[in-house]
């Protein structure tokens, strides 16, 4: 398979919310930081941008939500299983 082809990062989940909620955790802004910002003297206007929750075009077009089976003798950490904890 070409490199360009591969995948860099599979985010599974069992609710499709799970799964975005992760792939957009970089764009989230820290409201301390957001307030921190908004404080600041300056003849500029506070950019609307800084306060993120808008994802650029070109970025959401390049992401796919999709399904897959998983191999039953595979592990994983169940965060909303009790023997997890």
């Amino acid at each position: 398979m070409p490199e360009e082809d591969r995948f860099r990062m599979v985010y599974c989940a069992t609710q499709r919310a799970g799964a975005f909620g992760e792939t957009i955790a970089r764009c989230r802004r820290s409201p301390r930081l957001v307030e921190g910002l908004r404080t600041i003297d300056d003849e500029e206007p506070f950019e609307p941008e800084l306060e993120g929750g808008m994802l650029p075009e070109e970025w959401r077009l390049g992401r796919r939500l999709d399904s897959t089976r998983l191999d039953e003798g595979l592990v994983f950490a169940d965060f909303a299983s009790t023997e997890t904890f």
